[in-house]
């Protein structure tokens, strides 16, 4: 009977910890949120066996734009029917082919813009370039992994965009974006380059 006792304030315990995180979590502000993130990006990165940040001297953290709601958009997702690969150029010159999986079109900065998509499997690919390349971001084009979903709309969240692991570390081969993916627009959201 003691031990039913245990179990049973245990599980309400574990219970209660859960609702309290839950309840946090929902308290918080997209910018903590997109914070918290960023520091797990940081430490995954950190992680990494081969991490392309491990012989950086003196680096403590990515640099990014303040997080603004404005450039977290939903898209209209076209998807690609059937087996369609494009050919990628890479930034040794070498060329991977990538599976499309369509084109987003959305409204930024007060334009239509419409980019390819790749399919990565669990995740889709969305490498872009825009104005920012070469001043305040990596000059070589940013990315975003994207969720799934099972609508015809893709939720994009420009404060997720990241360098490609090659503008830390030359030793990695990164996609170049192709020219149909450069918005005709700053996009001062996400990650900068280095300080």
């Amino acid at each position: 009977m003691l031990k039913n006792k245990f179990l049973k304030w245990g599980i309400i315990i574990v219970f209660a910890g859960v609702a309290v995180y839950s309840l946090t979590r929902t308290q918080m502000t997209y910018a903590e949120i997109k914070q918290e993130e960023r520091q797990e990006y940081l430490e995954d990165l950190m992680d990494l066996e081969q991490s392309p940040i491990a012989g950086l001297e003196n680096f403590t953290d990515f640099n990014y734009y303040p997080v603004d709601e404005d450039y977290n958009i939903t898209a209209e997702f076209e998807e690609v029917i059937g087996n369609s690969n494009f050919t990628v150029i890479m930034t040794d010159g070498s060329e991977e082919r990538l599976d499309m999986a369509g084109t987003a079109t959305f409204e930024l900065n007060g334009k239509t813009h419409k980019l390819t998509v790749y399919d990565e499997g669990e995740t889709l690919l969305l490498p872009f370039r825009d104005e920012t390349n070469g001043n305040e971001t990596y000059g070589g084009g940013r990315y975003i992994n994207l969720e799934r979903t099972n609508t015809n709309r893709l939720f994009i969240d420009f404060n997720d965009a990241h360098n490609f692991y090659c503008a830390y570390n030359e030793a990695f081969v990164c996609p170049v974006p192709p020219v149909e993916n450069t918005l005709e627009t700053a996009v001062q959201a996400g990650e900068k380059v280095l300080k």
